[in-house]
C-alpha cells in the first residue's frame, strides 16, 4: 500500500485525544483534518500534520446538542475555512 503521508498520532496530548467522528484529508499540505464532538455541547475541529504538527480549533457550543450529523469523509487539495460566519439571529413568531 502507497502512503502519501504519514503521522504520528501519539504526538497528540492525552488532553486532546478524541473519538474521531468525520474527517478531511489535505494531501498537498499533508494535513488531516478531524471533526469532533468531545461533549453534547461542545464541537471542535483537529488539524494534524507531519512532524508533530497539531492545532486545535473550538467551533463553539451548539444550541440543539442532540441534532445529529452522520459522518463524513473527503479527499482533495481544498482545506475548508475555519473562519466562523455571522448567521442572521431567527425572527419571533
Amino acid at each position: 500500500m502507497e502512503h502519501f503521508f504519514k503521522i504520528n498520532l501519539e504526538a497528540i496530548p492525552r488532553t486532546h485525544r478524541f473519538q474521531a467522528r468525520s474527517f478531511f484529508i489535505d494531501e498537498e499540505k499533508k494535513r488531516v483534518v478531524f471533526f469532533s464532538n468531545g461533549s453534547e455541547y461542545y464541537n471542535a475541529a483537529y488539524i494534524i500534520g507531519e512532524n508533530g504538527f497539531f492545532k486545535t480549533v473550538d467551533l463553539g457550543r451548539t444550541d440543539t446538542p442532540h441534532y445529529f450529523f452522520g459522518p463524513f469523509v473527503c479527499s482533495n487539495s481544498y482545506v475548508p475555512s475555519l473562519v466562523q460566519i455571522k448567521q442572521k439571529e431567527r425572527e419571533e413568531e
